[in-house]
């Protein structure tokens, strides 16, 4: 293992973010770093909204498809509950998705291709090889999916064709597969996905502003959303999202399984720890076995649908061979948002970092704050 330089960190992250707050290239961002579940860097910088207060401790944040770890996690659960198996059928447990088509789109429609030859498995729903709202279908079904509950979109979801034949490319599924997956969380353990989530996550984890749907109280704490006007200037963007939707325009009551949470980064900071001690929350409880908890950083998708040194594991990213350009070692693993939230664990170094903003013109997997804050992390362990 290898200690990180925690007065160097300070320096880097601090100059960075700052800079990028004065050059209106950030309008909000919360940082933490921890080592060996010792806080090492934490701190918060620019403001609520452009011209509104500083940026509170116990801000909230859209997590967009850092949602995915979560759901990811869930489903491990009802594996380790000897509820699911991760190689069996969707359709053994929801059977509208047992004889499925294939399609693709033509001017915002889908249109049927052919009857699908393979078996969705459940694990493809987490590794963006499921084919559900993945590729050239995703935009008229996110358009068309209902705002009613999970059970009703995932109906939909089970009637509409996939982009291709399970299990034979790889695709990013914003939440469609994810849906899918949470719903079969709600079947097998007879309970509300939300409130299986707070039960069996949140709460022993200690996470208690992760929601679909935040309160009046939450709301007051949620980052507005920024963006720039046409002079490249710092401006709010609420209509990123509409007015009490968490992502795009996804009625909470969905509880949209691939991005629909809101949390503080405090709260997924502790997530982060949770996977890091696999399984153990930072009270020391342990809430799921340590043999299950690791199949979610095990890469899960074939080196020839994805070539280089990145794997799908179970809703998070792993790297998987030496030479990642960054600078994360073999087996990190973790995700982004679509407004720009990201983060990681390092087992081999026992770190986590964790990175929260809302911005709409820099999100999503590979953002340049996002690739910075990778940067400057890995170059403050000693070593590097």
């Amino acid at each position: 293992m290898r200690k990180i330089d925690a007065e160097l960190l300070n320096k880097r992250l601090s100059e960075t973010a700052e800079e990028q707050v004065a050059n209106e290239d950030l309008g909000a961002a919360e940082l933490i770093v921890k080592q060996e579940g010792k806080t090492v860097f934490h701190k918060q910088f620019g403001k609520m909204s452009v011209n509104g207060p500083a940026l509170q401790p116990n801000a909230l944040y859209r997590l967009a498809s850092m949602t995915k770890p979560v759901t990811a996690l869930a489903v491990l659960m009802a594996l380790d509950d000897g509820k699911i198996d991760l190689m069996d059928p969707v359709s053994d447990y929801l059977p509208r998705f047992a004889h499925m088509t294939i399609g693709h789109e033509e001017n915002g429609e889908v249109v049927i291709d052919k009857a699908a030859a393979g078996t969705i498995r459940v694990y493809q729903l987490l590794s963006h090889l499921s084919g559900i709202g993945s590729g050239s279908v995703l935009a008229p079904l996110f358009a068309k999916q209902p705002q009613t509950t999970l059970k009703d979109v995932v109906d939909f979801y089970g009637r509409m064709p996939l982009a291709f034949e399970p299990g034979c490319e790889q695709s990013y599924s914003a939440s469609a597969a994810f849906d899918v997956a949470a719903r079969i969380v709600e079947v097998v353990e007879e309970e509300d996905y939300a409130a299986f989530l707070k039960r069996r996550i949140f709460d022993p984890i200690g996470m208690p502003d992760t929601t679909f749907a935040p309160s009046d109280e939450q709301w007051k704490r949620m980052v507005v959303m920024h963006g720039k006007d046409k002079d490249g200037r710092g401006v709010d963007s609420e209509s990123a999202t509409m007015k009490g939707c968490v992502f795009g325009m996804i009625s909470p009551t969905v509880y949209c399984a691939g991005a629909g949470l809101a949390s503080t980064a405090s709260d997924y900071s502790r997530f982060a720890e949770t996977l890091l001690n696999e399984g153990i929350t930072p009270s020391g409880e342990r809430i799921i076995r340590w043999e299950i908890c690791r199949k979610m950083h095990i890469p899960f998708c074939a080196e020839y649908f994805m070539m280089g040194e990145q794997q799908w594991g179970l809703g998070v990213r792993v790297i998987s061979k030496p030479g990642y350009s960054l600078g994360l070692e073999q087996g990190c693993y973790g995700w982004s948002g679509a407004y720009g939230s990201h983060f990681w664990v390092d087992p081999e170094n026992r770190l986590t970092a964790v990175y929260m903003k809302n911005d709409c013109t820099d999100g999503g997997a590979g953002c340049k704050t996002g690739n910075r804050f990778e940067q400057e992390v890995t170059s403050c362990l000693k070593g590097s």
